[in-house]
């Protein structure tokens, strides 16, 4: 004879959370400042991220490869703050 048992799950609800990952790809050469998960990734949003996530090193998409990043005034200076790496792995990427 088998006896099967039952196991009740329980849940509870966190507060929201960044997701934690060891690299952040920039994918855009224009700047904005809409939000990491709007559209693509502008290297002032990888920044920001970055830096809330506590990431270290951001990195550029291949099609990025000899384009130039281009900062807008208008959202002031790019501010790092921590200790992050900016790695153009070659592809000849301009800010």
């Amino acid at each position: 004879m088998t006896i099967k048992r039952r196991k009740t799950l329980s849940f509870s609800v966190l507060e929201p959370r960044l997701m934690l990952a060891a690299d952040i790809f920039v994918n855009m050469t224009t700047d904005e400042n809409d939000g990491i998960n709007i559209g693509g990734v502008s290297l002032r949003e990888a920044v920001q991220h970055a830096e809330r996530a506590e990431m270290s090193r951001i990195l550029f998409a291949d099609d990025l490869q000899d384009q130039t990043i281009f900062l807008d005034a208008a959202f002031g200076a790019l501010e790092i703050n921590d200790d992050l790496t900016i790695d153009g792995q070659g592809k000849n990427v301009s800010i």
